[in-house]
């Protein structure tokens, strides 16, 4: 059945009349009623109202990670050979993940056995638990599978000039020194890395996902903290086949694999 507005905050039910989710939005557009609308889970519904039942709010676990989608090629390049699972990209100072041992670039396979197969399952997954409650964590490191039990926390309410440069033509972009001055302006606490000052839509570090303002601070595992250093550590690999860069995007860490288009 289409849903209609106006359903929005309605139970959906199924044809046994029992109740499967809470419906909150349909496919905007010309065409409104398109038979494709959004809901909420029960079983997520019910967590939520069970929790303001007993604490008059929404109580939901944390972890204190930032992750991102696990593409194969940023896989082979952490030597993972697995299909599922999510990357940290940073892991936050005095978090429940930190003080159980997690760390940037680890692959979170599964949690409590249950399959991670992307950073929104993990988001679920973590939310749904109780704040205090330990879970075990089946995490890819440096080759090998290893358990990690974490004790979850609670989600707060409320979370949330240029030196030497170049212009790298086969890559579409160029990158400056990081300088204090930058980085205040940037709002970022690195005092290492080089900076995209610009960036070309059409090259192929616009492709590989970066953009202008990105922080890089590392190839592969090695620090750069120079346009001398960047330069040097790119020389050191193939980029048709690929190199890992470790990006500051924001307050975000990130991975991404930088490759340059094949003459």
């Amino acid at each position: 059945a289409a849903i209609n507005p106006g359903n929005s905050g309605g139970p959906l039910v199924n044809l046994e009349g029992e109740v499967v989710g809470i419906n909150v939005a349909i496919r905007a557009g010309a065409q409104r009623i398109g038979g494709i609308g959004f809901a909420i889970p029960a079983n997520m519904a019910r967590n939520i109202m069970q929790s303001l039942i007993h604490d008059g709010r929404v109580v939901r676990g944390w972890l204190g990670v930032s992750v991102q989608e696990l593409s194969p090629e940023l896989a082979g390049s952490f030597g993972y050979k697995g299909h599922e699972g999510v990357l940290v990209g940073e892991v936050l100072a005095d978090g429940p993940a930190r003080k159980a041992g997690l760390t940037d670039g680890d692959i979170i396979v599964t949690v409590d056995g249950r399959p991670i197969d992307s950073p929104t399952t993990l988001r679920n997954v973590i939310a749904a638990i109780t704040p205090g409650n330990t879970a075990r964590f089946d995490v890819f490191r440096e080759g090998h599978n290893q358990n990690i039990d974490v004790r979850i926390g609670q989600l707060a309410d409320q979370k949330s000039a240029s030196t030497s440069e170049e212009q790298d033509s086969d890559l579409g972009m160029t990158v400056t020194n990081l300088t204090p001055a930058l980085a205040k302006q940037l709002e970022i606490a690195e005092s290492e890395g080089v900076v995209v000052e610009s960036i070309e839509t059409s090259g192929s570090a616009y492709r590989s996902g970066l953009r202008q303002g990105d922080v890089i601070t590392q190839v592969k595992k090695n620090v750069v903290s120079s346009v001398a250093d960047f330069n040097r550590e790119l020389a050191r690999h193939d980029l048709i086949e690929g190199v890992r860069l470790t990006v500051r995007t924001g307050d975000a860490q990130h991975y991404i694999i930088l490759k340059s288009d094949a003459d």
